[in-house]
C-alpha cells in the first residue's frame, strides 16, 4: 500500500517536495539573516536638466524629486542619491513653459523603482541674452576730493531675459577704510531701479578694479532714471533701460562725488505697459554736464 503510494504520480511529489524546502529556505534564511531579506529605502534626488541649450536657461523648475526603490537590505544600506541619475531631457527644448516634462531615472543593476514623485515636472525655459550696465560704487566714508575710477566702468550681464531686463546697473562694495591710489579688485553685483540683487545674472568680467584719484575736469558718471509715483497691487515695475547709461560731465574743485546721476521725475501712478519718455540729465551743483543733457528711459509696467 505505501510502495504504491510513493510510486504514484512520483514526479509532483519530487516537484512539491523541492518546492517546500525551497520555500522552507528563503523563509529560514531570511529570518537568520535579516539584511538578505529585501527591504525598501526613500531616497531624495537632485533633479538635473540633460542637454540644455546655451542659448535658453531654466528660468524655474523643481530642484529635486523623491523615488522609493526596493533590493536586499545589505545593498540598500550602502545605497545613496549619488548611484541615481534623476533628469529631464531638454533636446530642442526653445523659451517657453512646459507642462508635463516626464523624469527619467537612471538606477544601478539589482534594484527595483516602486515609485518616482513627481512623474512629470512644469519647467519654464527662458531665453539667454545679454547687454552692457554701469558699474556703481558703495562705499560708507569717501574722500570727496578725489574721484573714483573703475575699470572697466561697464561690465555685460548675462543670463534669462526675464532677470536682464530687470537689471539697471551692477555695484560694488569699497571697503573702509582704505588708502588712496591703492587699487582693490572687487566682484560686481547686478542690481534693479531699486538698488535689490538679481539673482541668476552672469557678470563679464566677473571683476572690477577700482582705484581712487585725484580728481581731474572730466569724470564718468551712470545715469539712473527717478521714478515717482504707485503702481496698483497687481503691476509691477518689470524693466528699466536708460540711453545714454553713462554721460562725461566737469567735476569742480571740492565738490561732493554723486554715485550717478537722476533725471527729472517719471510719474508711473495708474501707468501700464510701456513708457517711453525723454527726461533732463539733473547734475548736482559743481558737476557741469558735457555733451548730451537728456536721457531716454524705458519703463515696462508688467503684471
Amino acid at each position: 500500500m505505501f510502495k504504491g503510494f510513493f510510486k504514484k504520480n512520483l514526479s509532483l511529489k519530487i516537484i512539491s517536495l523541492v518546492l517546500a524546502l525551497f520555500l522552507w529556505f528563503v523563509v529560514h534564511f531570511g529570518e537568520l539573516n535579516p539584511e538578505a531579506a529585501a527591504g525598501t529605502k526613500h531616497l531624495e534626488l537632485p533633479l538635473i536638466f540633460q542637454n540644455l541649450s546655451s542659448k535658453v536657461q531654466v528660468l524655474s523648475a523643481p530642484s529635486e524629486i523623491f523615488t522609493t526603490v526596493e533590493g536586499p537590505r545589505k545593498k540598500l544600506n550602502k545605497l545613496s542619491s549619488s548611484d541615481f541619475k534623476a533628469y529631464v531631457d531638454l533636446q530642442g527644448k526653445k523659451g517657453g513653459d512646459y507642462q508635463n516634462l516626464p523624469i527619467h531615472l537612471a538606477s544601478p543593476p539589482g534594484f527595483m523603482v516602486k515609485r518616482i514623485s513627481p512623474l512629470r515636472v512644469k519647467v519654464i525655459l527662458d531665453t539667454v541674452i545679454q547687454k552692457k550696465v554701469p558699474v556703481l560704487w558703495n562705499a560708507q566714508e569717501i574722500n570727496t576730493h578725489h574721484i573714483i575710477q573703475i575699470a572697466p566702468s561697464q561690465v555685460i550681464v548675462k543670463g534669462a531675459s526675464l532677470r536682464i531686463n530687470e537689471v539697471e546697473d551692477a555695484q560694488v562694495q569699497i571697503p573702509t577704510p582704505w588708502h588712496n591710489h591703492t587699487p582693490v579688485i572687487l566682484t560686481p553685483v547686478p542690481t534693479d531701479a531699486l538698488g535689490r540683487i538679481v539673482p541668476g545674472v552672469q557678470i563679464i568680467p566677473p571683476f572690477v578694479e577700482v582705484l581712487e584719484q585725484k580728481k581731474n575736469s572730466i569724470a564718468p558718471f551712470a545715469v539712473r532714471p527717478s521714478i515717482t509715483g504707485f503702481l496698483s497691487s497687481h503691476e509691477f515695475l518689470r524693466a528699466v533701460s536708460v540711453k545714454p547709461a553713462i554721460v562725461l560731465a566737469e567735476v569742480k574743485s571740492g565738490t561732493p562725488l554723486p554715485k550717478y546721476l537722476s533725471t527729472s521725475p517719471i510719474n508711473i501712478t495708474g501707468k501700464r505697459g510701456t513708457l517711453i519718455r525723454i527726461v533732463e540729465i539733473i547734475p548736482p551743483k559743481g558737476i557741469v554736464l558735457q555733451g548730451k543733457k537728456k536721457a531716454t528711459v524705458i519703463l515696462k509696467l508688467g503684471k
